[in-house]
Order: structure tokens, then sequence, then C-alpha cells
């Protein structure tokens, strides 16, 4: 910038080239040690090759103006990490080690599968200083590397990464094993207000074995206020959203929402789990503006979906294949989204028996995990949502894809279900009833 800080005289290319060069410091936790790295033609910091490693960037200003308030762009990423640089540090845990990465073509790129073991925490990706106001990158965090860390666990580890105009955070070509944790993504820093980001808070696009939160609350994300929350497409597959408030504030009660749906498995996408069997591992999803979870026609098999608390979504509570409630079928041998699963019949039970019996029809022979869920009303499909996951019963079917059994619950309660193949496949939603 020129010596104001207020105006660009960047240099042609990036504006600090780490090269073959290890443990340096760029910038550190005190106001004092700030840089500012803007206005520059292609990165403002970049870190390249497999001999840089160990870099610390800290606390900078990159992408805006002196005030943090206004942008001043970078011509590529606010931060590249690229062509096998390993276990550099993007900001940090200490107070004041977060660095304002705004005004940039993308906020964080870690561009390659040979960038690994890179940690990106306590920064604000796409807002002003002070987190309450967007100053946009096009897209916050884009990863194509493996095995990296966006937030993390502990106190202060999570980035603010909201009010960029697509994207929060971006998987793409390959990425496998990165880890997801404790961010607000759409939120301002408070995590009560939404500030989102033009497009999903998380996308997921060919890329496997991804973690995007944890059955710990220290590795939950706030995934809430974007255009849509989640989107696992392409072959991804292996990927896991786990513990996340999708669509609520920091509380996980209030309404912050998405226009679009709250988690989106579309074309291809198979054998991912949103949520899971370990307790802490469901995810709250609520306040979409269209379905809870949404599986497109041509989506793959095996997206097991366990354990949520999904509720007050504009569409169904999980929509599979054709819009709206999908029919079973006897046997259920068509093809489809998670094989277009049957989901159970429930109805009251009758005397002497207390709370709902279950029939159930679907492959011949097979193990299913049927899981329970209370709901403050039925959903106007009739089919209801999940608001309260109460837990789970193994049902074999017979040789006719039959199977039926009672479980009690307390007269009154308002019941769903839905139905879970070996290979992961979960149903819709069930038809609503309450116990007796």
């Amino acid at each position: 910038t020129d010596e104001s800080g207020t105006d660009a005289l960047g240099n042609g290319a990036s504006g600090v080239l780490i090269v073959v060069a290890s443990g340096n410091m760029i910038g550190g936790a005190s106001a004092a040690a700030r840089n500012l790295i803007s206005g520059n033609g292609n990165n403002g910091v970049e870190i390249v090759t497999p001999g840089s490693r160990a870099n610390s960037v800290q606390g900078n200003f990159i992408g805006t103006d002196v005030t943090g308030a206004l942008p001043l762009g970078n011509g590529n990423a606010g931060v590249m990490l690229a062509e096998g640089a390993a276990e550099n540090l993007v900001g940090g845990l200490e107070p004041g080690a977060g660095n304002l990465i705004s005004g940039n073509l993308e906020g964080v790129t870690i561009a390659d599968p040979g960038a690994t073991g890179n940690v990106v925490q306590g920064n604000h990706i796409g807002t002003d200083a002070s987190g309450t106001a967007a100053l946009p990158n096009v897209t916050g965090v884009l990863m194509l590397g493996n095995e990296n860390l966006i937030g993390g666990m502990e106190p202060g580890a999570g980035n603010l990464i909201s009010g960029n105009t697509e994207t929060g955070i971006t998987f793409d070509n390959g990425a496998m094993s990165n880890l997801i944790f404790g961010n607000l993504i759409g939120t301002d820093v408070s995590g009560t207000v939404a500030l989102g980001n033009g497009g999903r808070g998380v996308n997921i696009n060919n890329a496997s074995d991804n973690t995007v939160g944890s059955w710990e609350p220290g590795g939950r994300n706030v995934i809430s206020g974007n255009q849509g929350g989640v989107r696992i497409a392409g072959d991804a597959h292996g990927n896991a959203v786990l513990g996340n408030y999708i669509g609520t504030d920091v509380s996980g009660t209030a309404a912050l929402g998405h226009a679009a749906a709250g988690v989106l498995i579309a074309a291809g996408a198979h054998d991912n789990r949103i949520g899971d069997q370990p307790p802490g591992s469901g995810n709250i999803i609520a306040f979409s503006g269209r379905a809870g979870i949404r599986l497109v026609a041509n989506a793959g098999p095996g997206n097991a979906i366990l354990g949520n608390s999904i509720f007050a979504n504009g569409g169904l509570g999980i929509d599979i294949g054709p819009a709206l409630v999908t029919p079973n079928d006897t046997g259920d041998p068509d093809p489809g989204a998670n094989d277009l699963q049957n989901f159970p019949i429930l109805e009251p039970a009758t005397v002497p028996e207390v709370g709902i019996s279950v029939s159930f029809n679907s492959t011949p022979g097979t193990e299913f995990r049927i899981e329970f869920f209370a709901n403050g009303e039925c959903d106007p499909s009739d089919h209801g949502e999940g608001e309260t996951f109460l837990g789970h019963e193994m049902v074999t079917t017979d040789g006719l894809g039959n199977a039926g059994f009672t479980v009690p619950f307390p007269p009154g309660t308002l019941i769903t279900a839905t139905a879970t193949a070996p290979n992961g496949s979960t149903s819709e939603f069930s038809p609503c009833v309450p116990a007796t």
C-alpha cells in the first residue's frame, strides 16, 4: 500500500513470498507487529515448496486498508499454501494471533495434495476487523490439500468465515482427510447474528474422508445464515458432518436459517455421514427455507443420516429423490438416491400395549436400524421431522421383507422414525403419530 495504508501501491506479484524457507514469522500477536499486506498483484502471503515448513503468519491485515474496515485486496489469495508447503500456521490460539483476511479473491487457499499439516485458526475471513460487517473475499477458504486443520477444539481456535460473496469453505479436486472444527461460518463474531456467505457455508465437491464438526462440543461448527448450509456433490464419499449447528445461532435455539436446504447431497455423492451413532454426533438442522436434508434424484447410496435433531424447516425433514414424500414400494427394489429406502409405518399401539406399533417392509432377510424421534408438532406433510432423537431398535426382516414390533413411549408423544440399511442408506421420515 502507500504509506498511509489507505491506497493500493501494490507489488506486481505477491506481497510476501516464502520459498524453501522454514520457521519464519510474518507479523505477530501484538498490534505493533502487524503487517498490512494488501493491494498486491498476486497473493498477499505465498508459502510454497516442501522446504517451506513451520512458518507462522499472525496478526496481519491481508487484503484490507489499515483500518481493517475497507477492501484493498490482493489479486489472488490472501494466503496461499502450495507446492507441498506443510505444517505452517496461519493465525493461532494466542489473543491477537488471528489475521484479518478479507477483500481478496480467496481468503486462504491450500492448493495441492502435498500441502499437508497446515493449521488455519483464529482468523477473520471475509469480515471487517470487528467481525460484525462483511468485507468479502469471493471464497473464504479453498481446500485442495490433504490432512489440514481449519479451526480446532481449543478456545479461540475457530475461525470466523462469513460475509464472502460465494462459499465459506470449498473442498475440491480430491481434497482428503481435512478437519473443520469450531468455526463460525455465516454468522457475525458473536454467533448470534447472520452474516452469511453468498453460497453454501461448506461445499464438498469431489472430495473424500473430510470431517466437518465433531461429537466433542469444542469441534462444533455453527453453519448458519448462508444461502445454503452444507453441500456434498460429485465423487464425494466418506465425508462426515457431525455435531454442528446448521441453521441456528451459537446456542442451538434461535433461528438464523438458510434460504436453501440445510444439507444438500447432490449428484454422485455416496457413502457420507450426516450425524452418527456416538453421543453428540448428531447435528441440529433447523430453520432452512427448504428441506432439512435433501438428496436429489441422482445422488448415490449409502448416505447415513443418524441421530440428528431436524425441525422447523420449510420442506420435509429428509427429502429423498423426487420432491416431497416418496412412497414406499413392496420389497424396496427401486434404485435411486439412498436406494429410495422405505420408511417405517407407525401406528398408535393398541391395548394393552403402550407406545407405538411399527410395521416395516424392505429388503428380505436384512437387518435395519430404526431410529425414533419426538416432535413438538407434526409437519404439514404428516411425515414429520425429527426434533429429539429418542433411540433406536435393530430389526431383521423376514423372507418377505416384513418386520413388526412395539416400542413404549410416553402417551401423547408425537413420534416419527427412519430406517437405515446396512450400507448406510437412510429413509425419509415416517408418518407422524401420537403414542398411546
